[in-house]
């Protein structure tokens, strides 16, 4: 008899949305902020009437400026949640056996808005799995253990990433919950940059997001995580959600 498809918890890319937005009006709020304390001062006489129009022509400028950077910022962050939400669709294809929890939040509270998160934890048969989504632009292949983006490593490594979130995870779940299981480890690519399609390094595998199906569906069944424990940590984390 064919299952059902997985249980879904949160909704991913919401976070990184929201950061994104904070760090695009920040800037321009700021500005406002001091374009205000400056027209309350117009009447004051702390500087002659023509030095406050070359202050505020500045201002403008200065906050164009920075609205603009933060508005190229912010279409980064729309990638990313872009790749997450392509990640997010091929977990939803899992079976019925796996429980799939999006943006669980990297501090352990609850309803957490902004800051960072877990782009997506999977707990089922082959126990908990943190994935990592990279939505890059380019040829991603892996050489020497290094994951590469048009043959240069890129400034921050994300295998150094998602094993500091598999160490932030344990600690959030050492807080809570007593669990014996080491979590396993997935970069998943949302476009489909990665050559190799699916490889491993060390202890963390690499694949492209159209095999990621294939690829958690195909790991040994975890017998250190009982039902009992298994049950316990999908509580927790559906609580955790958004």
């Amino acid at each position: 008899m064919k299952k059902g498809l997985a249980n879904i918890y949160g909704s991913p890319g919401t976070r990184v949305r929201f950061t994104g937005l904070l760090k695009m009006f920040f800037p321009l709020i700021l500005i406002i902020f001091l374009l205000g304390l400056l027209i309350g001062n117009l009447t004051g006489k702390f500087m002659p009437p023509q030095m406050y129009a070359i202050v505020m022509l500045i201002l403008v400028v200065f906050g164009w400026l920075m609205y603009d950077v933060a508005a190229k910022s912010f279409g980064a962050f729309l990638k990313g949640a872009r790749g997450e939400e392509i990640v997010a669709r091929e977990l939803s294809l899992l079976s019925s056996d796996w429980h799939v929890f999006h943006g669980i939040p990297t501090n352990g509270i609850k309803g957490t808005l902004g800051g960072t998160d877990f782009d997506h934890i999977i707990v089922g048969p082959a126990g908990v799995i943190i994935v990592e989504t990279k939505n890059w632009t380019g040829r991603v292949s892996v050489e020497a253990g290094s994951i590469n983006l048009n043959g240069v490593p890129p400034s921050r490594s994300p295998l150094e990433q998602i094993r500091k979130e598999a160490a932030l995870f344990c600690k959030i779940l050492d807080k809570n919950i007593e669990h014996s299981t080491q979590f396993k480890m997935i970069i998943a690519f949302a476009s489909d940059s990665l050559e190799e399609e699916a490889t491993k390094i060390d202890d963390v595998t690499v694949c492209n997001a159209r095999k990621l199906q294939e690829v958690i569906s195909g790991l040994p069944k975890d017998e250190n995580v009982s039902k009992e424990k298994q049950l316990l940590l999908i509580e927790h984390l559906a609580n955790l959600c958004e």
